[in-house]
């Protein structure tokens, strides 16, 4: 979600995103049956909580901006065609 608010990720942000995905990986990996959705639907709360943290710092209305640009920009000008 930084990604795409702002077309940036910091260093910290990466490394969140990591460790993010290595408890993913694990809880659907290492632990035992029982505890394994548990774990992956824990981890896809942190992501929501994360995306609403980025979106409430401002950048809202950039992500608004690239989506839009994005759905409603020609296709030759998105190929770089003009």
């Amino acid at each position: 979600m930084a990604i795409l608010a702002n077309l940036h990720m910091s260093r910290n942000e990466a490394w969140v995103m990591l460790a993010l995905f290595v408890a993913q990986f694990a809880s659907s990996g290492v632990l035992p049956e029982e505890y394994a959705a548990p774990g992956r639907i824990a981890v896809g709360v942190i992501f929501i909580v994360a995306a609403a943290w980025v979106l409430r710092n401002g950048n809202l209305r950039r992500l608004r901006d690239h989506i839009d640009d994005g759905l409603r920009a020609p296709y030759e000008e998105l190929l770089g065609q003009e």
